[in-house]
């Protein structure tokens, strides 16, 4: 492993702080829609979820449940966010919502799920070790032919430098107010970068950078196809995986992937 890979398994656990916050929180305590490119795998892979037991990591304020929990024969909402959990219960207090570290899903039996999704690119808030155990703990939970459902951060669409043009990246007013509340945004998120940029490394095929998400709080990983690839294969996934776009763009933002664990002969 050579010195940059090296710096990029340093721990970013800061970020489980920024999910705990309740403006964070009530930005997805109401979110019922799915993207595109959910709908389109939620029905592709629908067999794997209808009556079968469903695990639905990093769920949040409960965005996907609606969409999972009435098909599934079992149905487990799990995140890293004690508010979020709280908020996800008190949405759907008819569906199991616990508090969890796909970390370590010791708690739960060896090929006890059919069907594990991890949305919103949520495994990206770990670091490079974290997102490895994270494969290898669903590859622990998941049935023989199960499949793993999620998305990640594409590092092809972003050239070096793009975060730091965003910081100044304002609506234009001539509005006294709006215009003092622009240079305190800016002042937010030069504050924030400049406070997490010892946490961002960067190689060809992935990277922990500061995101713009909630004004530059977030560490996010970012990784490419190929490599996510190799990853799912060590983990122990069949080398057969699906990658779908999470939008039109000739370069996503995110991919989503579908990997099944390989079948007992």
């Amino acid at each position: 492993m050579t010195t940059t890979d090296d710096a990029i398994v340093r721990k970013v656990n800061a970020n489980r702080a920024v999910f705990e916050t309740q403006k964070v929180v009530s930005q997805y305590r109401h979110e019922t829609q799915l993207t595109p490119a959910e709908a389109r795998l939620l029905d592709r892979y629908h067999s794997s979820i209808v009556h079968q037991p469903v695990l639905d990591l990093g769920v949040g304020g409960g965005r996907t449940t609606p969409h999972l929990a009435p098909l599934a024969s079992s149905y487990l909402g799990m995140d890293f966010s004690h508010a979020m959990i709280e908020a996800c219960r008190n949405r759907y207090p008819s569906w199991e919502s616990r508090w969890g570290d796909a970390r370590d899903l010791s708690e739960l039996p060896a090929e006890s799920f059919n069907f594990v999704i991890f949305a919103f690119n949520g495994i990206d808030y770990v670091d490079h070790d974290d997102r490895c155990r994270i494969l290898r703990q669903v590859a622990r939970v998941l049935k023989p032919n199960g499949v793993f459902l999620f998305s990640s951060h594409n590092l092809g669409c972003l050239p070096r430098g793009t975060f730091l043009r965003w910081i100044f990246r304002v609506e234009i007013s001539l509005r006294p107010l709006h215009i003092a509340r622009t240079f305190a945004r800016i002042g937010l998120r030069l504050w924030n970068y400049g406070r997490n940029a010892y946490r961002q490394h960067r190689n060809d095929n992935c990277a922990i950078l500061i995101d713009p998400a909630h004004e530059f709080t977030l560490t996010t990983y970012y990784i490419t196809p190929d490599e996510q690839r190799r990853q799912l294969i060590d983990a122990g996934f069949s080398s057969e995986i699906e990658v779908e776009a999470d939008d039109n763009s000739s370069v996503p933002y995110a991919f989503y992937y579908a990997a099944r664990k390989p079948r007992v002969d």
